[in-house]
């Protein structure tokens, strides 16, 4: 379920005395990508409906920097010889459940992806795969960056794929509180 998973960090807070309320904020120090598909001309929304979505040659080891006793910094990707790259499989669309507003997610690393790289594959239920590669004639290579949300859309047709992106801050979850004992 690495997926699913996620890394939040919030730095240490000194607690004077054991009456003294200690709030902690979170950051996310991993990137999530949701996948909306999107029918375009000659298929049906239908077709669309198993599809396997995979965010392929992807790293999946990270190191996180301290940058003292206190905080952590950012999240990179490791640099050894095990880290090979992997492809996420993000998940199944089901017409059913997913729209174009919720999609589908994973968790990644924070990386950057070079262009002419195949960024996504897409696999329908007929067996037919449709590719993305990023354009060697992009303006930028694609970043995943730590504490944000990159959503992408991918309009499927019976001649090739389309893809548009948007990169949003990832936002606080729901604020929760509770007791932790002091030993």
């Amino acid at each position: 379920d690495y997926k699913k998973s996620d890394l939040m960090f919030a730095s240490c807070q000194t607690n004077k005395t054991k009456s003294d309320n200690i709030t902690l904020t979170f950051n996310h120090k991993l990137a999530k990508v949701i996948v909306i598909l999107k029918q375009g001309d000659g298929l049906l929304d239908s077709d669309l409906n198993e599809a396997e979505v995979k965010l392929t040659k992807t790293y999946v080891k990270c190191s996180i920097a301290k940058v003292d006793n206190n905080t952590f910094g950012d999240i990179t990707v490791s640099n050894d010889a095990a880290n090979d790259q992997k492809d996420i499989i993000v998940g199944k669309w089901d017409s059913s459940t997913n729209s174009q507003s919720n999609g589908i997610a994973a968790i990644v690393v924070p990386q950057t992806v070079s262009k002419g790289t195949q960024l996504f594959e897409v696999t329908l239920r007929n067996n037919a795969t449709y590719t993305y590669i990023i354009p060697s004639d992009a303006s930028n290579d694609v970043e995943f960056a730590q504490g944000k949300v990159h959503t992408y859309t991918l309009t499927l047709t019976t001649t090739g794929i389309t893809v548009n992106a948007d990169i949003a801050n990832w936002g606080p979850g729901t604020d929760g509180s509770g007791d932790a004992n002091l030993d």
